[in-house]
């Protein structure tokens, strides 16, 4: 048996349950996440449903809408109806995944608190999804928010899922205008590495080096590659070895720093999701074209109502307007520490035009529960993107030390069991 044909099906055998199957499954997850975070922005560009929807529409397609509402009711298999108050609709959930968005947890409660200066404690867990038929019963009462199409029979509203449009189902705990903020930051796995196929491949690989060692083993002429085969079956617990862990350690806080940065970088940018020009471009009944004037632009909420982003900085004075309600400062973990009064900053929330010779301009905070009242230190765009490039900084120096660490760890584990079994 040729020596050098051994070792490098050893070394294919490792590569591809290693590194290429849970790689594959991790591309599969992130793809995932990133679906549902950009089909949540998507929905959260519909307009809220209202009973007049339904009034001034016949049977049929009516469009696309969004919906909060506490469950009343399971009908059959797969319906359920939802009242907020003032109308109750059906939802169709057929092959339809229900998402669990994580709820607000206690600062102390918390196993680290986010890197990033939100003006809100985001937990650091994960949005979680099951299918509607593995979920056996629901309480009488749990808030859930629908979005996508909604079908009118017989004069009362259904949301289903169709073709193009797939129902966005999610519960939630707590306020409707946390939805979205909570989504976005919990919307993705904390390690795509660790993935459904990640245990499986791992179990697989670990047997099939160790059989092959044992296998080679009986030939005295494959001592070499029966250890380099019986070494790399315990190439998952080699990174867990005394030598190297400080280069775990760093890999994971690495890691977690790169997740905090993608998600602070999506919060960033979540108000420019109104703005065409702007990376989040609205489309499917989202709002129309902006209109730029004097360092603000103009853009429509899918309520109707007027929402504005003016860039403010202290030699551009001619752009503030009257703010009334409570300001959230959405400051970044990377912003520099120059006051408020020093720097750029920019400001969203819904206009309100002067409309006679005694009217003010003012802003307020939007009626629509997803769109925000919200000040941002700096350009959001600018901080976004130093965000991401951090962000794929500390994933590359994380997957160094990692890789640093599976390198010298399988030197010693080499070493140590040619000692032994020589």
């Amino acid at each position: 048996m040729n020596v050098v044909f051994v070792i490098l099906s050893i070394l294919s055998i490792c590569f591809l349950f290693y590194f290429v199957i849970p790689a594959v499954g991790a591309y599969f997850a992130r793809e995932r996440w990133r679906r549902f975070r950009e089909k949540l922005i998507q929905v959260s560009l519909y307009p809220v449903l209202d009973y007049a929807d339904l009034n001034t529409k016949g049977d049929g397609l009516c469009g696309n809408f969004r919906f909060f509402g506490n469950l009343e009711a399971i009908q059959g298999e797969d319906r359920i109806w939802l009242s907020n108050g003032t109308m109750t609709i059906a939802v169709d959930l057929q092959d339809v995944s229900i998402y669990l968005i994580p709820s607000y947890a206690p600062l102390n409660s918390l196993q680290q608190k986010p890197i990033s200066q939100f003006e809100d404690v985001l937990p650091y867990q994960e949005t979680s999804s099951i299918k509607w038929k593995r979920i056996f019963s629901l309480p009488e009462g749990t808030q859930l928010f629908v979005g996508g199409a909604l079908v009118v029979e017989n004069g009362r509203g259904v949301f289903t899922s169709t073709q193009k449009e797939p129902l966005l189902v999610a519960i939630y705990e707590g306020e409707k205008k946390e939805i979205l903020k909570r989504a976005i930051w919990c919307g993705r796995q904390k390690n795509e590495y660790w993935n459904q196929f990640t245990l499986v491949s791992l179990v697989t690989g670990f047997f099939s080096l160790l059989v092959f060692a044992y296998i080679l083993l009986q030939s005295p002429g494959m001592r070499i590659p029966a250890f380099l085969s019986l070494n790399l079956s315990l190439l998952p617990l080699a990174i867990f070895l005394p030598p190297g862990l400080p280069l775990f350690f760093a890999y994971r806080f690495l890691w977690k720093k790169a997740r905090y940065l993608r998600a602070e970088r999506d919060l960033l940018q979540l108000p420019l999701r109104y703005f065409r020009d702007h990376r989040f471009p609205p489309d499917n009944g989202a709002p129309g074209n902006t209109v730029p004037c004097k360092g603000k632009e103009i853009t429509m909420l899918p309520d109707k109502h007027c929402y504005i982003m003016i860039r403010n900085n202290a030699m551009n004075s001619a752009s503030f307007l009257p703010v009334q309600g409570n300001v959230k400062i959405r400051k970044s973990s990377l912003s520099s520490e120059t006051s408020l009064g020093n720097q750029e900053y920019f400001l969203f929330g819904e206009y309100h035009a002067a409309h006679g010779p005694d009217d003010t301009e003012y802003i307020t905070e939007p009626q629509d529960p997803m769109a925000e009242l919200i000040q941002i230190p700096g350009n959001p765009e600018e901080l976004a993107a130093r965000c991401d490039g951090k962000a794929r900084l500390y994933t590359f120096f994380s997957g160094f030390f990692i890789l640093v660490d599976l390198l010298l760890n399988c030197f010693l584990l080499f070493l140590l069991l040619q000692h032994v079994l020589r």
